[in-house]
């Protein structure tokens, strides 16, 4: 008796791995994060709230070494750091 393996509904640990490097990745440095909230005038507090976190939490993502990000609070800083790079390239 054989037995066949079928797809996995669910994504495999290394898909999820690749995802969060990906994501990542996309976020930039932290540096890079922070320059990008200055430029567009937006306070530490202004991003925590947007994101949904303690602005604790912001000032770590902009000052330390890269730390793994939750991933539902790392979409949604992706996605206000586009929005202030876009605001950003518009003023110039």
């Amino acid at each position: 008796m054989t037995t066949t393996l079928e797809p996995a509904s669910s994504p495999t640990l290394a898909d999820k791995i690749r995802d969060q490097r990906n994501l990542e990745a996309q976020l930039g440095s932290p540096a890079e994060r922070k320059k990008i909230r200055e430029s567009a005038g937006a306070s530490i507090s202004d991003i925590a709230a947007a994101v949904g976190v303690t602005y604790a939490a912001v000032w770590q993502w902009e000052n330390r070494p890269p730390k793994r990000i939750r991933r539902d609070h790392a979409l949604a800083y992706l996605r206000e750091l586009r929005g202030l790079a876009a605001l950003t390239q518009t003023q110039k």
